[in-house]
This record gives C-alpha cells, structure tokens and sequence, in this order.
C-alpha cells in the first residue's frame, strides 16, 4: 500500500465539482468500511456541501468555501479520525 491512501484533485468551474479524491485501489478493497464511514464524515462536515462515493475508490466533493490547503487538512483529520470513529 502507498504511503497516503489517497490523491486529491482539485477541479475547476466545468467539471461541477470542487475537488476529485482517489483512494488506492487496495485501500478501496481491504478498508471499504474506513472509506464509506469517511465519506458519511465528509457529509456531514461544515464546510462541505456535497460528497459523492462515485464508486468504490472515487469520491467527488464540493467544498466551495474552503481553500485547497484547508480541504486537504481537513481530508487529513477525516481520514484519521474514520480508522476509530467513536
């Protein structure tokens, strides 16, 4: 497995989306559940307005109001706190 489970594209105006996150295939597959308690996370985060688990390594993200810097910091405390979230 990479050393970051995941890449984060940032898009522009056309694609309808603010920003594209790509798990590795092998964190897709061995941490389904990880990832699906990340993104019910991600819905319900101030800040994000929209999060789609698109398919099983894709998740598309609206986050309008945030800089790319803050969305990728905030992945990051998402992502930790989704290994143990209770």
């Amino acid at each position: 497995m990479s050393a970051q489970p995941y890449s984060i594209e940032q898009f522009g105006e056309p694609e309808g989306f603010d920003y594209e996150l790509y798990f590795d295939e092998e964190v897709a597959w061995d941490e389904e559940a990880r990832v699906a308690e990340f993104v019910r996370q991600l819905q319900v985060t101030e800040g994000i307005t929209e999060a789609i688990h698109e398919d099983r390594e894709k998740v598309l993200v609206n986050a309008p109001d945030l800089t790319a810097d803050q969305f990728r910091q905030l992945v990051a405390q998402i992502w930790q706190h989704s290994a143990n979230p209770h």
